[in-house]
């Protein structure tokens, strides 16, 4: 298999191809992250410079940004794989993160990214994308790299790594490493190549204007990043909610087992509907704080891991205070026993480290749920584990 799982995903979401290379809507980014498989069969539309002018019309300035952005832009927009990898990037960082995040971009330290900046981005991932490339499969990769990043032709490497470097690495953590000062001082030498051959996409017009000329600050890209994690919930919440103010309980073990590798979901759904009997319902509010917290889970790891080494399984109220401790997160009472219901397997009301880390590290880390014998497709998560987990 000469592409990966998240280029492959890529590929039978995007609708629109320009120059060779293809693009995502934003409607097509929203079903790739919240839906298993295109609600249609995917043509790639080929568009004229023209298209692309008329499909950025609307694009609205970062400023007048909203959780709802992605639905309201439709099919009137263009995303290329190097963003999507960005945007995926974006769905699992906790709110702590954003400021690291955007200090990435920020190579001068001027407190503000322009769009040189930002498109250093693209190059890191394309040069993380060559070395990957095995021998063999030039003409296949070829067609890919133009694809994905729109271009035929290998550059010369300019993010020099020993053996070890070319160990399965986070896309977050290349793009961590790879805005370092040094790079971003041997890349900047390419600036002007890179503008000119650039293709002006949605994020591009967003967050930097039609002409390219305004600068992004911290606070535009915090609200961008929360309003990103916040649309992609409210489509997941609504989804189940059915027009109400709550989701079931079950709906809400559904959700989290979904993006698991979990074979047979079955007895954590009995666990629900027996030991819940009257539904409450998980408001968006309780749903929300949950996956921020999801976010964060590597933190509230440690402290589980704690209970662990003791051999020790943790009750409601520690699991409460160890996620405050790690988090900085207030779980309501009735979402932390909806949790214990659905994790706490063997009904001692305890969670272990099994039950629970275990699953839910799974639902961020497994990469290949999808394409098996037929060709299925991968769930919103386990396309992330490629990006953020890869190890």
């Amino acid at each position: 298999m000469f592409a990966s799982s998240r280029e492959q995903r890529f590929r039978v979401f995007a609708s629109l191809e320009f120059e060779g290379q293809l693009y995502m809507t934003p409607r097509d980014f929203l079903e790739s992250v919240t839906t298993d498989e295109p609600r249609n069969s995917k043509r790639w539309k080929s568009l004229s410079r023209q298209d692309v002018n008329q499909l950025l019309i609307d694009t609205p300035p970062v400023w007048k940004g909203s959780s709802r952005i992605f639905r309201t832009l439709g099919d009137k927009g263009m995303i290329s794989y190097t963003e999507y990898l960005f945007l995926l990037c974006i769905l699992t960082k906790p709110h702590a993160g954003f400021k690291i995040a955007f200090n990435m971009f920020d190579t001068d330290g001027n407190e503000m990214v322009d769009r040189e900046e930002f498109l250093v981005l693209q190059e890191i991932f394309r040069k993380k994308n060559e070395k990957k490339e095995r021998k063999g499969e030039e003409e296949k990769c070829a067609q890919l790299r133009l694809q994905l990043y729109g271009y035929f032709a290998t550059t010369n490497s300019v993010h020099k790594t020993d053996a070890q470097d070319h160990a399965s690495r986070s896309y977050w953590d290349t793009l961590r490493r790879g805005t370092s000062q040094a790079l971003f001082s041997d890349l900047a030498e390419g600036a002007d190549e890179l503008t000119s051959s650039m293709v002006h996409t949605t994020l591009l017009v967003h967050f930097f204007g039609k002409k390219g000329k305004i600068e992004l600050n911290f606070e535009d890209f915090y609200r961008f990043m929360d309003n990103l994690q916040t649309e992609v919930l409210e489509i997941e919440f609504l989804s189940y909610s059915k027009g109400m103010n709550t989701i079931s309980e079950e709906d809400f073990a559904r959700i989290l087992l979904r993006y698991t590798n979990v074979e047979n979901t079955s007895s954590y759904l009995e666990n629900v509907r027996y030991r819940l009997p009257e539904e409450k319902g998980i408001s968006f509010d309780e749903f929300r704080s949950f996956f921020q917290f999801l976010n964060n889970l590597e933190d509230f790891a440690i402290a589980m891991q704690m209970y662990n080494f003791a051999n020790r399984s943790i009750g409601q109220d520690e699991f409460k205070r160890a996620v405050y401790v790690a988090t900085g997160l207030k779980l309501s009472p009735h979402l932390v026993n909806t949790v214990f219901k659905i994790f706490d397997v063997d009904r001692d009301d305890q969670l272990s480290y099994k039950e629970f880390i275990g699953i839910m590290k799974d639902r961020l880390h497994r990469g290949t749920r999808g394409y098996k014998t037929v060709q299925k497709y991968t769930t919103f998560k386990a396309c992330l584990k490629k990006q953020l987990y890869n190890r």
